[in-house]
């Protein structure tokens, strides 16, 4: 009997839907690759329309990284209007806190391995609750997971981001956790962006342009250091908690030339091969195992991907293809699956050749609008 699982994702971007039939990936629809809109907001309402022609049923829908009726309500109706909607459907609500269990869940059933590691580093990636309070003060920016089949994910490392206006709240319960690692300076992938913001680059899925930029750059005693002292966080006199640089104490950075935009792109890649490397280290630390899988937006750096086969040449690393958040569609759907499922064996990424498909003759006729 088939069984079919289409996980949405409506974070906040790179919403995505993944279809799988009997565990295998039928298709990944990615909403700009269907809309043809680079870096589409908008919800999966295309992808959504795309579905008839995949499959012809659904038995568990997923609605992943909302936690506004409205927005499901949104969803649903799409749904309702291309009529794979059985009245027995089971809907299963994701809420935010698990995004970065989303992401690790992503690269680990990619990879094949049997067991791992994984860790996760993008902006602010979940939402935390404290005992205490009812308000979602706290964001995960770094995770790691430790990982094994079926389903099992078990939390060994948090980084929580938290505005310094709640300073009284938080260290108090983050005395009584080992686990978590409470901090008001930036993590590094939100340097990173603030950085990108910086040199004209706003949009989340435009940083990588930093990271080429990087490459013509020098290192510049009048930048000040990005991070503070010998942690891997930000320094707070030079990156504020909305991700802007504070040009006011730092007025050599005032007036943006092309020789400054080059060194400091260089100065935030050499921050950042630093700090992974520290994770690799730390996440290696925190399981035994040999194997580790890597996601998040962080993960898109493949300079410091580089950096980590050359500088742990024996462990077995798998960086997720599909590393931001258009991933995490894909590892809440195989979570279910194989909570559903928990004797089948591992069923690996195969190919990235999903989502729409498209004529020689569309192509063509697509440029020549543009000529």
């Amino acid at each position: 009997m088939e069984e079919i699982i289409v996980s949405v994702s409506i974070v906040n971007h790179d919403r995505s839907i993944t279809v799988l039939k009997n565990g295998e990936v039928k298709t990944i629809l990615i909403e700009d690759r269907v809309s043809r809109t680079k870096n589409d907001y908008i919800y999966p309402y295309l992808s959504i329309l795309e579905l008839p022609k995949i499959v012809n049923k659904i038995d568990y829908l997923i609605l992943f990284g909302s936690s506004h009726e409205e927005e499901e309500k949104n969803i649903l109706d799409y749904f309702n209007k291309i009529k794979l909607v059985p009245k027995n459907l089971k809907i299963i609500r994701g809420i935010k806190k698990n995004h970065h269990q989303a992401h690790a869940a992503s690269s680990f059933y990619g990879s094949g391995f049997k067991k791992a590691i994984c860790l996760s580093i993008d902006g602010f990636g979940g939402l935390i609750s404290l005992p205490q309070t009812n308000n979602n003060l706290g964001k995960f920016t770094t995770s790691i997971f430790s990982a094994s089949y079926p389903n099992n994910f078990k939390l060994k490392y948090a980084n929580i981001w938290y505005e310094t206006k709640h300073f009284n709240v938080f260290p108090e319960h983050c005395n009584n956790d080992k686990i978590y690692d409470y901090n008001s300076n930036l993590d590094i992938g939100n340097i990173y962006e603030a950085v990108a913001r910086y040199l004209g680059f706003y949009h989340a899925n435009e940083v990588g342009k930093v990271m080429g930029l990087s490459s013509y750059g020098k290192y510049d005693p009048n930048i000040p250091p990005l991070l503070y002292k010998d942690t891997l966080y930000a320094n707070s006199n030079l990156f504020r908690g909305d991700k802007e640089i504070q040009t006011n104490l730092n007025p050599y950075l005032k007036e943006l030339t092309k020789e400054k935009a080059r060194n400091i792109a260089f100065a935030i890649q050499k921050a950042f091969n630093k700090v992974i490397l520290k994770r690799i280290e730390q996440s290696l630390k925190l399981n035994k195992t040999n194997n580790l899988v890597f996601s998040g937006g962080c993960a898109l750096n493949v300079l410091g991907n580089y950096l980590i086969k050359k500088s742990f040449p024996n462990i077995n690393l798998y960086i997720d293809p599909i590393a931001n958040d258009s991933c995490l569609s894909y590892g809440i759907a195989k979570s279910l699956y194989y909570t559903l499922n928990p004797n089948k064996p591992p069923n690996p990424l195969k190919s990235l050749y999903y989502g729409p498909k498209y004529s020689n003759k569309e192509i063509m006729n697509t440029i020549n609008n543009y000529i």
